[in-house]
């Protein structure tokens, strides 16, 4: 057989381009100085980058929403996934500072108003410690009030810090004023709060239904039977009963036994996975959305010769190609081609420097 022509396995100039940029090299072989040259083409072939996540959310009402006291109702008892406890809570840290006093410290503001902080003053509940900044020069600071003690820049505790794109068990250095001893836990990491969601209960006030428990009978013992067996063996059944037993309906109900959560039966409250690895970093749509509009400054600021160079080589399958687009014809027009195209490809680079 024939190997392919390069008609025939490339169908354009810059498809013929992206597989040479993209093969493997031989030992001590360079790539063609041309073929690196050639990027800017590339990247004006590819177009602008995609456009960063988008919403249909907007801060102007629409007009066409109506309060619904029964939705209202309904969403303001949707139980929670999950549950946080900070501890020590509000109400612990207020019972600790018994025996401590304060005093309030506006802070000045140009006509007055200033916010207003409140200051401990010096007593048994209250102790200090010394904090040395970067600069070498001390600082007395308040290290505890009451029964909470707070750093001095010196303190560190075991917590969580984000590398790369996994979080892992680090020692953090406590900032200066920081309470120590602080933890947060899920106390309730998976369901919802009493109401137990996706339980039978549930499901059963959800839907209707009324509860009945039943208990379970002894396993069936002998032989398993395929669908198809069971079916053919109810249809002799069925054959040979000459009047058939009336058919009881029941009640909404929901199954009873087996090894499954009621939960199961709806789609809409399984949790599955998912390829990416949560929402996208606001920095990253940022990076992306200045990259589209890069492009197209960059693209707005060739000149139209240069772009029409750029344009033709799309889709042209040679230099030929390309310089026939611009009314060269014969022999000449590859050489034409060539050196136009390397001549616009070199100005892209240049805009593309400017822009970036």
């Amino acid at each position: 057989m024939q190997p392919d022509s390069h008609d025939a396995k490339y169908k354009s100039f810059t498809e013929a381009l992206t597989a040479y940029l993209s093969r493997t090299a031989a030992p001590r072989k360079a790539m063609n100085d041309n073929a690196k040259r050639m990027v800017p083409l590339l990247k004006y072939r590819n177009g602008p980058p995609p456009a960063g996540p988008q919403t249909n959310w907007s801060t102007t009402p629409s007009g066409s929403f109506v309060f619904d006291p029964e939705n209202e109702a309904e969403e303001s008892g949707y139980s929670t996934e999950s549950r946080h406890e900070i501890r020590p809570s509000p109400e612990l840290i207020m019972a600790g500072l018994k025996g401590a006093e304060f005093r309030e410290f506006r802070h000045a503001k140009n006509g007055g108003s200033g916010s207003t902080e409140l200051t401990p003053l010096p007593g048994d509940a209250v102790e200090y410690g010394v904090h040395v900044d970067d600069c070498g020069k001390k600082h007395k600071v308040v290290t505890r009030i009451g029964r909470w003690r707070f750093s001095d820049g010196e303190q560190i505790e075991k917590g969580l810090k984000r590398s790369g794109k996994k979080v892992v068990d680090a020692t953090i250095r406590m900032p200066v004023g920081a309470m120590l001893g602080c933890r947060e836990d899920a106390n309730q990491a998976r369901g919802g709060d009493g109401s137990h969601a996706g339980s039978k209960p549930y499901f059963e006030t959800m839907l209707g239904a009324k509860h009945r428990h039943i208990k379970a009978g002894p396993c069936r013992q002998g032989k398993s039977y395929s669908r198809d067996e069971s079916a053919a063996m109810l249809a002799v059944a069925i054959a040979n009963t000459p009047v058939l037993p009336s058919v009881t309906k029941y009640e909404a109900g929901i199954a009873s036994g087996g090894n499954y959560r009621p939960r199961d039966l709806f789609i809409g409250m399984q949790k599955t996975t998912c390829a990416g690895g949560g929402a996208i970093n606001w920095q990253d749509a940022i990076d992306a959305e200045e990259n589209r509009l890069d492009w197209f400054r960059w693209v707005a600021s060739l000149k139209d010769e240069d772009r029409a160079v750029l344009d033709a080589a799309t889709t042209a399958r040679s230099y030929a190609d390309v310089g026939q687009s611009l009314g060269f014809s014969g022999g000449y027009a590859r050489k034409a081609g060539k050196r136009a195209l390397l001549a616009a490809n070199d100005n892209a680079r240049e805009a593309l420097k400017k822009v970036a």
